[in-house]
């Protein structure tokens, strides 16, 4: 999980709704905010400038925008200097300077801007414009998510999850990632699913799990549709549906999501939930595959040799198995064993046959330890000697 990032902040709206038009009424209240305006009202200099940093019955002109919500921002209006560390912050209209968006989001913040509070939370996490601060960021992230601001109870959760800025506590951390979750905030809702699932901080409650999944599924969250997708391969919280297991999967896959696209090549390698199809398996294999997952290059190895939904190819079973193996996989590393026994798709070799058998048992492949035995009685003593050196080579490389 990660923490959220500079959120993508825009200018806060008139509280008046903006029409498509501008009809009589409107350009008369218009007249009367600009009057007032030039009078010295802070709130008329606001609403003006949104009307000229939007277009609304006048020009569009961020140069005349800026100056209305500085003379708002001058006299303590808390939404202008908000907006005008926006403006700085993303370079729109003044040059992008952070510490200057820092000064604004400061003073608003000050004032109670929960928007600001949370933006100048973000700039002390992230050390822009000002000192990296955690605590100073975690100060912030308080203020704001007290009132109810999103991002901010997200980040807060986090904050508490990894210790930064705070005392480490998971209960704290679950607090406000409900409260998220609650408000709305789909990453929240993913990240409290887990917390359910595992028992993190909160009682653990499967079915809980289940339900906050599938609500930030629905919203597009790709890690939580993963989830949701295991959760109903594997009847877990709710009633086992290989049906919705693959719309759930297929949506992360086809989003990217490498852990998804393992588990839909495994649906399609299975029959479940679609009919068994070992060519799109292996298709989504490689995707999960490419993106480094370990489980799907071990699995294309497989198919790979047994020539699965592929014409059989020792080369690159030897690949696959190799990528996988140098992760650590133990099976992989047990197969590729195999392979340079039998100088399948690799140069024979009984010493890096002896080192992958070696480090498979070491990753737990109780399996292997039969064939590495066999395999050391038709070794000689020094071919043994040299299979155990370079295995701690390898060992201190790949384990």
């Amino acid at each position: 999980m990660t923490i959220s990032r500079l959120m993508c902040t825009r200018l806060l709206p008139l509280a008046a709704v903006v029409l498509c038009s501008f009809p009589v009424y409107a350009q008369s209240l218009l007249n009367e905010t600009q009057t007032l305006a030039t009078q010295g009202n802070a709130h008329a200099q606001f609403d003006l400038a949104i009307h000229y940093e939007q277009g609304n019955g006048v020009p569009r002109n961020i140069n005349d925008a800026i100056d209305w919500f500085t003379k708002a921002a001058d006299q303590g209006d808390a939404r202008s200097q908000y907006n005008l560390g926006v403006l700085a912050q993303n370079g729109n209209g003044m040059p992008k300077n952070l510490g200057v968006a820092a000064k604004w989001y400061l003073q608003a913040a000050k004032a109670g801007n929960a928007d600001a509070q949370f933006s100048l939370g973000v700039l002390y996490l992230e050390g822009m414009g000002v000192m990296q601060n955690n605590q100073q960021a975690a100060h912030w992230f308080s203020l704001s998510a007290a009132q109810g601001h999103i991002r901010a109870e997200y980040n807060l959760g986090y904050m508490y999850e990894n210790g930064l800025g705070v005392n480490q506590s998971n209960t704290l951390s679950a607090k406000w990632y409900l409260k998220a979750a609650q408000d709305g905030d789909a990453g929240a809702q993913n990240n409290l699913a887990y917390y359910y699932e595992q028992g993190i901080g909160i009682k653990q409650d499967l079915a809980q799990a289940a339900q906050w999944y599938l609500s930030a599924a629905k919203q597009g969250n790709v890690s939580a549709q993963y989830n949701i997708g295991v959760m109903y391969a594997e009847g877990l919280g709710l009633k086992a549906n290989n049906l919705q297991s693959v719309f759930w999967l297929q949506q992360a896959a086809t989003a990217g999501n490498a852990n998804a696209q393992y588990r839909l090549g495994r649906m399609y390698t299975d029959g479940r939930g679609v009919a068994q199809n070992q060519a799109t398996a292996l298709s989504w294999y490689l995707k999960a595959a490419r993106q480094g997952d370990a489980k799907a290059q071990y699995n294309l190895g497989i198919m790979y040799y047994n020539g699965l939904g592929v014409t059989q190819d020792y080369q690159q079973a030897a690949n696959w198995y190799t990528k996988a193996a140098q992760q650590g996989h133990a099976q992989a590393q047990a197969s590729l064993a195999g392979l340079y026994l039998n100088g399948l798709g690799v140069l024979q070799s009984n010493q890096l046959a002896y080192v992958w058998y070696d480090l498979s048992v070491e990753s737990g492949n109780a399996g292997a330890i039969a064939n590495k035995d066999s395999l050391v009685q038709q070794m000689t003593p020094n071919e043994l000697t040299q299979a155990k050196q370079l295995s701690t080579r390898y060992f201190a490389q790949y384990q």
